[in-house]
């Protein structure tokens, strides 16, 4: 893929991340998931033809994945309130 079709793509996917990120104060993260697209966006280009094309998953499904994959280790609501029982009972130390 050449440079143009590069920066092409890199801007598709960016303006579309763009457009459904709601995690505030995360830049960095949404930075990580432009790249992660960036990187495993199947691509094939027609000819002559500028555009951006698709074989395989979206961006939206991608950055699924990429969600998925760096929450693994989250804790739930439930996990988090046994924690607070927990440390509360040991406050007397």
């Amino acid at each position: 893929m050449s440079c143009n079709n590069n920066d092409i793509l890199r801007e598709h996917i960016a303006e579309t991340v763009n457009s459904f990120w709601t995690i505030d104060n995360r830049e960095d993260l949404k930075k990580d998931c432009i790249e992660y697209c960036f990187e495993n966006y199947d691509f094939i280009s027609y000819g002559d033809h500028k555009g951006v094309y698709s074989t395989g998953k979206t961006i939206l499904d991608l950055s699924f994945k990429f969600l998925l994959e760096r929450s693994h280790d989250i804790l739930s609501e439930q996990q988090l309130e046994e924690m607070s029982g927990y440390y509360s009972k040991d406050e007397n130390y």
